[in-house]
C-alpha cells in the first residue's frame, strides 16, 4: 500500500516521494550505554520513517555492546522518537528536511530519545461504578479530617475513604443517595457548635427518602 502511494506521488511529480540519500549522525542525551559514536556518519534514504530509523538505531546501539540484559529489553520494547532541529519526525525524513529547508548535501544531526510512556496509576481501588467527583473533607479547624475524602459515584452512592493508608481504605458507604449520578458534594463543618459534620450531595434526582 505504501509503495503504491509513493509510486502515485512520483507520477504526480511530488519531490518528497523521490528517494535520495543523505548523510546523518545520531545524537542523544540518553545514558552513555544507549549512545552511538557521534562522529559516525550513516547514509539514510529521505523516505525513511520513524520505524526505519528505530531499526537502524537499535542495531547500532546493540553493536556497541554496552547494554545489560535488562537494558537490551528496554531498547527493543520502548518506542523511539527522533528530532531534527527540535522538530519531531512524524512523516518521512525528506519531508521534515524540506520543511526545515535542509539540503541533502548537508550532514543532518538526528537526535533520538525514548518516547514517553503512558503513566501507570500507583494505586488502583476496584469500584463497581464510575467516580463523578472527589472532595477532601478538609476544614481549617478540623485538620484531623483532612486525610479523609469523599467519592461520589454515577450510581448515586457516596463513599468516604481514608487517605492516611496506602490502600485508601473505604470507611463509610452510603448507597442510593441519588437515583442518578451525584454532580458534586460539599463538606460542611459544625466548627464545634454541636460536633456534627455534614456532607451535602448535589444531584438532579435525589433519592425519594431525601426529598
Amino acid at each position: 500500500m505504501e509503495n503504491k502511494a509513493v509510486d502515485q506521488k512520483m507520477e504526480e511529480g511530488d519531490p518528497s516521494a523521490v528517494s535520495s540519500e543523505v548523510q546523518c549522525t545520531f545524537r542523544t542525551n540518553l545514558p552513555e550505554q544507549f549512545k552511538v559514536p557521534e562522529e559516525v556518519q550513516i547514509q539514510l534514504s529521505t523516505l525513511s520513517l520513524n520505524s526505519d530509523l528505530t531499526q537502524i538505531l537499535r542495531q547500532m546501539v546493540m553493536e556497541e555492546g554496552n547494554l545489560s540484559e535488562e537494558e537490551e529489553k528496554i531498547l527493543q520494547t520502548r518506542k523511539m522518537q527522533f528530532m531534527v532541529n527540535n522538530q519531531f519526525l512524524t512523516t518521512t525524513l525528506g519531508k521534515l528536511m524540506e520543511r526545515l529547508r535542509l539540503s541533502s548535501e548537508q550532514v543532518v544531526e538526528i537526535w533520538y530519545l525514548f518516547a514517553l510512556e503512558k503513566p501507570k496509576p500507583q494505586i488502583s481501588i476496584p469500584q463497581d461504578e464510575w467516580i463523578s467527583q472527589l472532595r477532601s473533607l478538609h476544614n481549617l479547624k478540623h485538620t484531623s479530617r483532612s486525610s479523609y475524602y469523599a467519592g461520589t459515584f454515577f450510581n448515586g452512592d457516596v463513599k468516604i475513604f481514608d487517605g492516611r493508608t496506602s490502600s485508601h481504605k473505604e470507611v463509610i458507604c452510603m448507597s442510593g443517595c441519588a437515583e442518578d449520578r451525584i454532580l458534586d458534594c460539599i463538606f460542611v463543618s459544625s466548627e464545634g457548635l454541636n460536633d456534627v459534620d455534614y456532607l451535602v450531595t448535589i444531584s438532579e434526582q435525589p433519592s425519594p427518602s431525601l426529598q
